[in-house]
């Protein structure tokens, strides 16, 4: 049970195709290399309260979190700092890159 009221919801949405759907994921990620110091957060899309980061991620089977959850294993017994999912495709990296002008 959720002992955090103010913890923030999933939420889950579905797009009209693919194409949409990683359009929406890329512009995401580019906008995060892009503002490295303010990334993409709930003042962006003009909530009211406190600044809170929006993660924007495809949305996985249980079969696909078991999967990522045994990466995430391995790349801590492997000294990878990330693990992540783009396209179905489960990849990990040792160190964070970030582009800013």
């Amino acid at each position: 049970m959720n002992t955090w009221p103010d913890r923030p919801r999933n939420i889950l949405v579905t797009l009209a195709s693919p194409r949409l759907r990683d359009f929406v994921l890329s512009a995401t990620l580019l906008f995060n290399k892009a503002h490295c110091k303010d990334m993409f957060n709930s003042k962006h899309v003009d909530f009211a309260g406190e600044s809170r980061r929006i993660y924007i991620m495809e949305h996985l089977s249980h079969e696909c979190k078991q999967l990522q959850a045994a990466a995430r294993k391995h790349a801590r017994e492997n000294n990878y700092k990330y693990v992540w999912v783009w396209t179905g495709v489960l990849a990990k990296g040792r160190q964070r890159i970030c582009f800013a002008n």
